[in-house]
C-alpha cells in the first residue's frame, strides 16, 4: 500500500490513461489497481503477478478514502485480469496489511488454477 499518487505512479510505471484515473479517482481504485498488475506482467518473465493499493493507516489518504480500503488486481497471461476491493475498516496499520496480503494470495492462487 502506496503513501501517495506520485509514488504509486512512478513505481508500476503507469501508461498516461491511468496516470489520469490517478488523478480523478485516486490511487486506490480498481483501475489502478488492475493497471499495477499489468504492468508488473508486461515488465517481467513472470505469468502471473499481483498488486495491492490501499490504505492501511494510521489516517484517511489524500483523496478521503478511509483506512482499511484496499483495492487488490491479479493479472494472468492470457486471461482477463481479476480484482477484489476490501474495505476492513480502522483495525490497525498492520492488521490491514495482513489481511490485505491474505486476500491478495487467495486471489493469487484462484488465477494460478485457472
Amino acid at each position: 500500500m502506496q503513501p501517495s499518487r506520485s509514488r504509486q505512479s512512478n513505481l508500476a510505471r503507469l501508461p498516461a490513461p491511468i496516470t489520469r484515473s490517478l488523478a480523478a479517482k485516486g490511487a486506490v481504485c480498481r483501475e489502478v489497481a488492475l493497471a499495477m498488475a499489468d504492468g508488473a506482467l508486461a515488465r517481467s518473465p513472470a505469468d502471473i503477478a499481483v498488486a495491492i493499493t490501499g490504505v492501511a493507516g494510521p489516517s484517511p489518504d489524500e483523496d478521503g478514502n478511509p483506512v482499511g480500503r484496499v483495492c487488490i488486481a491479479v493479472a494472468r497471461r492470457g486471461l482477463a485480469a481479476g480484482h477484489l476491493e476490501r474495505d476492513y475498516g480502522d483495525i490497525g496499520r498492520e492488521a490491514v496489511r495482513e489481511r490485505a496480503m491474505a486476500d491478495a494470495l487467495a486471489l493469487l492462487r484462484r488465477a494460478a488454477k485457472l
